[in-house]
């Protein structure tokens, strides 16, 4: 499911890029992630935002498998946590650092590519761009538990 709700969050921007010229602030409510990100770098709406787009969902699909392998260490960690299971919490951990550092490279990788796509003036926010959407391709963590009010 994250897959698809990444992938349909850079399709809905797709659409407002046919506006052309640089990003301008979104008029119709709230800019998505992806939208801020393209809008702090400056990115040009007809040349930059599609490629950078298409690298993002792209590099989202390589992700995904990624994600979930991360997510299922996640609750195995969790149970031998429980279980108080010292022998599989050290084996799990190695998995999940190898899991989590392919996710962290395909990250700068994807970044380094849009980095790629910029021009000299723009290259000024790429640090705080970075910043925004560091842990894009991670799910979403669960909802907090409603706690109801007395």
């Amino acid at each position: 499911m994250f897959p698809k709700i990444l992938i349909s969050v850079f399709v809905a921007t797709t659409v407002l890029s046919a506006q052309g010229g640089a990003m301008p602030p979104s008029s119709s409510g709230p800019q998505t992630l992806f939208e801020q990100f393209g809008h702090r770098l400056d990115l040009d709406r007809r040349t930059q935002f599609p490629e950078a787009e298409k690298l993002f969902t792209d590099a989202s699909r390589v992700a995904t498998p990624i994600a979930q392998q991360m997510q299922q260490l996640r609750v195995r960690l969790v149970n031998a946590e429980i279980d108080k299971n010292d022998a599989e919490i050290k084996a799990i951990l190695p998995e999940y650092r190898t899991a989590a550092a392919h996710m962290a490279d395909l990250e700068a990788q994807t970044f380094a590519k849009v980095y790629a796509l910029l021009r000299p003036n723009q290259v000024t926010h790429a640090t705080e761009a970075f910043a925004m959407v560091a842990g894009v391709f991670l799910p979403p963590p669960p909802p907090a538990a409603r706690v109801p009010v007395r």
